[in-house]
């Protein structure tokens, strides 16, 4: 499909190396129908976790920062493909802001079940908790590192395929 769209959504979408997002689920107006969608929950989700501290999770601050940070948003945009909870994508909003992970753990049993539960560094141990496996992706985008030989997530970025 052409980048000549004047949807700036979708626009910003496939500038940034994210076509797939839009060809895979079908005509280009129910793909971005969706992630609309997926941006207003986040956004609902948020206020109701986070309250006033919620970030502001819009079409227009998505946009704003994919024209100072391409490659920041292309993250955003890639875990739209996989992990697609709420939840999660306010966590992965946070981390863009900037946020630093303190704790993650992960109950995983075979067929039973599955838990993510992360706990940010803020002064309310702000923290997100996933039922949902697919969520797990996630990490491919969380920069896994050591600081002073101590095991750290740091950053949010996007998946280079090739």
């Amino acid at each position: 499909m052409s980048t000549d769209t004047q949807d700036p959504l979708e626009k910003a979408i496939r500038q940034s190396g994210q076509g797939w997002l839009i060809d895979d689920w079908g005509s280009a107006s129910a793909a971005i129908a969706r992630v609309r969608q997926l941006l207003t929950e986040s956004a609902e989700k948020a206020t109701i976790l986070l309250g006033g501290n919620a970030p502001e999770i819009t079409e227009a601050k998505l946009l704003e920062d994919y024209s100072r940070n391409p490659h920041r948003v292309s993250a955003f945009f890639q875990i739209f493909g996989g992990s697609c909870t709420p939840e999660i994508l306010i966590m992965a909003w946070r981390l863009m802001e900037g946020a630093d992970i303190r704790s993650v753990t992960v109950e995983f049993r075979r067929e039973v079940g599955f838990k993510l539960h992360i706990i940010f560094e803020s002064p309310d141990d702000e923290s997100y908790i996933s039922t949902d496996i697919n969520d797990f992706r996630i990490f491919r985008h969380i920069g896994i590192m050591k600081v002073d030989g101590a095991p750290a997530f740091d950053g949010f970025y996007p998946l280079h395929v090739r």
